[in-house]
């Protein structure tokens, strides 16, 4: 249903660009049954032709029709988790973050509104989809518009949220990657990026033994053709890092003797990774650059692969 909302938004925004003046009367009707449990898509002014506006104005106006007052919906689990899903799947949309903030201000300044306990509920229904590293639509790029009005409105949950954006601010892409100190297994102890190749990308893999969304992520990217084709001419290093080093470091050494061909790994015996990156689950995935910048962050084994072309 997330997708075919998504499509249905993506086709409205651009179809004032292609439907003459004249029969322009707002937006598409959405597709029958799509609103029944969620807030219903409003109709964007036909006036509005460019498809940034038009997306700006949607995500500003999303939640208009829902009476933030009427706790039978704005306290509805169901209702709440649906509709905010569908927000989350337009704001992407908007043009720039201050849109993006704006779109956030707008929808919790009427939920504090209409009082504590539904501001706080979109609070948490927010954090749950967009900073649980488990959500299907997890984004903490998004999230950072909630933690920062929170920071900035909500004094019981400023500090948490000022936690949040420190937490999102660090290892951000474009920043320096930090340089760690990795235990091989044969006992040595090698740095991440000194010394290393500036020809080659890296896929740094924090894992824990045992973990099952580890071992699924770990055998979508070996299986990979054109992560393994890059791994063998030199454009492309994986590097397994083992966390907590003092529990699962004979886990770890079993595991180093089944790697996929080229990749390598590493314990975090000094604790250098879990202080230098930010791990909220594991697995974690990070995109480097070959010069050290990071590129993605935490970032889902599809959309890394996506990012490598291989879909």
């Amino acid at each position: 249903m997330m997708r075919l909302l998504l499509c249905h938004i993506t086709l409205m925004l651009a179809a004032a660009a292609c439907t003459p003046a004249a029969s322009r009367h707002g937006a598409a009707p959405a597709p029958q049954g799509a609103a029944e449990e969620s807030v219903p898509l409003p109709a964007v002014p036909g006036e509005l032709t460019d498809p940034a506006a038009r997306a700006d104005w949607l995500c500003a106006h999303f939640w208009d029709s829902l009476d933030m007052a009427d706790r039978s919906r704005s306290l509805d689990t169901a209702y709440m988790e649906q509709s905010f899903a569908n927000f989350a799947s337009v704001l992407p949309l908007a043009s720039s973050d201050k849109s993006r903030m704006r779109a956030v201000e707008a929808v919790m300044s009427r939920a504090e509104s209409a009082g504590a306990d539904v501001r706080d509920r979109l609070l948490e229904i927010a954090q749950l989809y967009l900073y649980e590293p488990e959500s299907p639509v997890y984004d903490e790029n998004l999230y950072a518009f909630f933690a920062r009005y929170a920071a900035e409105h909500v004094p019981d949950r400023a500090v948490a949220a000022r936690a949040a954006l420190d937490d999102i601010a660090r290892n951000a892409p474009g920043t320096r990657a930090p340089d760690i100190r990795l235990l091989r297994p044969d006992g040595s102890t090698v740095h991440l990026l000194r010394g290393a190749s500036r020809q080659a990308g890296i896929i740094l893999f924090f894992y824990e033994p045992g973990c099952e969304r580890c071992a699924a992520a770990k055998r979508l990217l070996a299986g990979d053709a054109v992560v393994s084709r890059a791994v063998a001419d030199g454009a492309l290093r994986v590097v397994m890092v083992c966390l907590d080093a003092d529990t699962h470091r004979r886990a770890w050494l079993r595991d180093a003797e089944s790697l996929p061909p080229g990749w390598e790994t590493g314990l975090d015996a000094y604790g250098e990774a879990d202080d230098g990156y930010t791990v909220r689950a594991t697995p974690s995935l990070y995109l480097l650059h070959p010069d050290g910048t990071v590129i993605l962050k935490d970032a889902p084994a599809p959309l890394l692969l996506q990012m490598l072309g291989s879909r």
